[in-house]
């Protein structure tokens, strides 16, 4: 099973999904998570869903925390579908899932978001709860924009305390800034 942190409109799922992985998509924007379920109820076919899709089932998703406690609880809303789960959740707080539910997560350009505010506090909880949600032989690959080298090593550190990994650089556009990828095993 596939988790996609900060999928906001879903596009990195697609391609999984059209190979046929089931994907978790977990972000906090609604709009986003609604207007990704619109756009799969557009392509049905595509993606051979056999039921409607709401994003407030009253069904739990097999993967998510029902040990939850206070206000985190609060924010957590489904979108079940034998394709695919959808969760509204603030990734400030964490992941919200039981442990080793995930052979690959990715994650396209959300981790920079989490040096807004305790930065620190905010990337320990992330990969800590990142490292009990993947599982054992599981892989992880971020794709991220740090706003300056700080970030970076702060991130390889934090990241480090979980997990081992690599960091690779690519510059796809001469134009536009490079793309870092942190790839965590």
């Amino acid at each position: 099973m596939v988790l996609d942190v900060g999928c906001g409109d879903g596009m990195s799922m697609m391609p999984l999904l059209n190979l046929g992985h089931h994907c978790v998509g977990v972000d906090i924007k609604l709009q986003s998570l609604v207007g990704f379920k619109n756009d799969l109820d557009d392509k049905e076919c595509l993606l051979n869903i056999q039921n409607n899709v709401s994003l407030w089932s009253q069904t739990t998703s097999v993967n998510a925390n029902t040990k939850l406690i206070g206000n985190e609880k609060d924010k957590l809303n489904m979108c079940n579908s034998s394709m695919f789960d959808l969760v509204r959740w603030d990734l400030r707080y964490g992941l919200p899932f039981k442990e080793n539910s995930f052979d690959l997560v990715i994650s396209v350009s959300f981790l920079q978001w989490l040096f807004y505010g305790p930065w620190q506090k905010q990337l320990e909880s992330f990969f800590g709860s990142l490292r009990k949600v993947v599982a054992l032989e599981g892989k992880t690959v971020i794709q991220f924009y740090p706003a300056s080298v700080n970030q970076v090593e702060n991130t390889i550190d934090i990241a480090m305390k979980y997990f081992k990994g690599v960091l690779v650089g690519d510059y796809p556009h001469i134009d536009r800034g490079r793309k870092l990828f942190l790839i965590l095993f």
